[in-house]
């Protein structure tokens, strides 16, 4: 009967300085690793709003090419925005000296192909002699009304890092940063 006692108190569990060493060291690694993250999540969501804005653009650039091979004149520069709201409704306007003006209905169908289930976004694409130079998108609405672009240079102001003064993503092709 003595052995076995001896043998439960020479079974020891971890004392408590330990674990509170254990929890430090996983603390730490927490906070180092969280931010990190966060970086790399902020950066995937950039990538991916360039990607779209990249597939606007040739999409785009596509559909001028098939209207102009079809006798449609596509000349001037021209820029469109396009919204989306949260019902799949879209408005189409656009601004400048460009012939395409009257081309809602032919970018509304053709966003509506390339993206089916897109909604509560911006874009902007920047047209110029019937090719598709520059496109921005946002996926959220309200990013891009007010004038802050430029028509004949295409500038986006208080974007950095692709990303917007209060945090909204921004992409744009070809991709930098607009400052």
């Amino acid at each position: 009967m003595t052995s076995k006692m001896r043998q439960m108190k020479s079974k020891k569990g971890f004392t408590l300085v330990e674990l509170l060493v254990v929890i430090a060291i996983i603390g730490i690694l927490a906070a180092i690793l969280v931010p990190l993250m966060s970086n790399y999540l902020d950066s995937a969501k950039v990538t991916s709003a360039n990607a779209t804005a990249k597939s606007a653009k040739e999409n785009i650039t596509y559909r001028i090419q098939t209207l102009q091979s079809q006798g449609t004149a596509i000349n001037g520069d021209l820029v469109i925005t396009v919204e989306i709201d949260g019902d799949g409704d879209y408005t189409v306007a656009a601004q400048g000296g460009g012939s395409w003006v009257s081309a809602s209905a032919d970018i509304e169908a053709e966003f509506k192909a390339i993206f089916p289930k897109i909604s509560n976004c911006s874009f902007v694409l920047f047209i110029t002699n019937g090719y598709c130079e520059k496109a921005a998108y946002a996926p959220n609405l309200d990013v891009f009304p007010g004038g802050n672009y430029d028509i004949g240079t295409f500038t986006l102001t208080g974007i950095t890092g692709g990303k917007t003064a209060y945090g909204v993503v921004i992409g744009t092709n070809p991709a930098q940063d607009y400052e």
